[in-house]
């Protein structure tokens, strides 16, 4: 029979995809700019995209007049948003970056007292004087990233797999809500006049930067108050988070655990096998024990011991995450 260590590679063949190489680097063309024609290219295109937010401002009665709007932006190879387009003082930072083929696409608020501001910018990388030393003119650090201004969609901000973006005006599902953090209480006074349904606090998610509201609408309605209200920088689909489990069942988590253990049909030995270099594992966890052998549990200092003695469990919680992969979906299909 064979060993464990012998087994015939896993073939993947069937599900690799081929792209075209894009480097990591702020720029993929490496085509010098010729600064009149660009900066003019794009200072016309930003004044058609500002147009279109002035167009798109609906006159709905429920909602108020916002102060600003998002335009698409289009950046050169791997550029970071927030170092050629976010100005801080004058407010105009990106939100949704999505990941093109020849570069990247984002989501950029404009207030509207800042428009001057962006305008400057680029005339003054097309009419400014060149540099000493390197002869660049001013703001080429920015300006040259940016390859177009658009008109934004509601595909700007779309993260998601692009299949799942609904295309019927009226299907409605759970969407997952980016917004700014100052802008939640915004969120929850439109959600409230438009009549949305909104998720409570303890369905949230907050990040320093940014709060993850869900939201059930169809998608005119997530389109009126996007496009409308500005207070929108990215959506996703919303999916359930784990507070659940980690708070409000706290006290039984270990009945909820002992129930899935006893539904899950468990890998026999040939499957492939997964090795986690952490803190130690506790074997004895229900939804460990039938996967982890106590002659595959190691430790580079024998001293340490394999147990899990991290005060929060780290190792044991990494392998129970690993024990729920499966190349193919089809259940745990690992071992340890």
């Amino acid at each position: 029979m064979a060993g464990r260590f012998t087994l015939p590679h896993i073939n993947i063949s069937a599900l690799r995809v081929s792209r075209e190489y894009i480097g990591t680097g702020s720029g993929g063309s490496s085509a010098p700019r010729i600064r009149a024609e660009h900066a003019s290219k794009l200072i016309s295109e930003l004044d058609a995209a500002l147009a279109a937010v002035d167009d798109s401002r609906s006159a709905d009665p429920r909602l108020d007049i916002p102060e600003g709007g998002y335009i698409e932006v289009e950046l050169r190879g791997r550029t970071e948003p927030s170092g050629a387009l976010e100005r801080k003082t004058q407010g105009i930072r990106p939100g949704a970056v999505r990941e093109e083929p020849t570069g990247r696409t984002v989501a950029l608020y404009v207030p509207d007292h800042a428009r001057e501001a962006l305008t400057g910018i680029l005339i003054d990388y097309r009419d400014g004087p060149l540099s000493e030393r390197a002869q660049r003119p001013p703001n080429a650090g920015a300006v040259e990233s940016v390859e177009a201004f658009r008109r934004a969609r509601l595909g700007t901000f779309w993260t998601d797999d692009p299949a799942a973006l609904p295309t019927d005006p009226q299907y409605e599902m759970w969407w997952a809500v980016w917004t700014f953090p100052e802008n939640e209480v915004a969120v929850e006074a439109i959600c409230h006049k438009l009549e949305l349904r909104i998720a409570s606090t303890d369905r949230r998610l907050y990040f320093p930067e940014a709060v993850v509201i869900p939201v059930f609408g169809s998608r005119a309605a997530i389109e009126l108050m996007t496009f409308t209200t500005g207070v929108v920088a990215e959506l996703r689909r919303a999916s359930d988070n784990p507070t659940f489990f980690t708070d409000t069942v706290r006290e039984t988590q270990h009945a909820w655990s002992d129930d899935l253990a006893a539904r899950i049909t468990w890998p026999g030995s040939d499957v492939p096998a997964v090795c986690v270099f952490d803190t130690g594992t506790n074997r004895l966890h229900p939804l460990l024990e039938p996967a982890l052998a106590s002659v595959d549990q190691h430790a580079v200092n024998r001293n340490w011991g394999v147990s899990d003695d991290h005060p929060f469990g780290h190792g044991t919680g990494m392998c129970v995450s690993a024990c729920k992969i499966d190349p193919l979906r089809r259940g745990i299909g690992v071992q340890f």
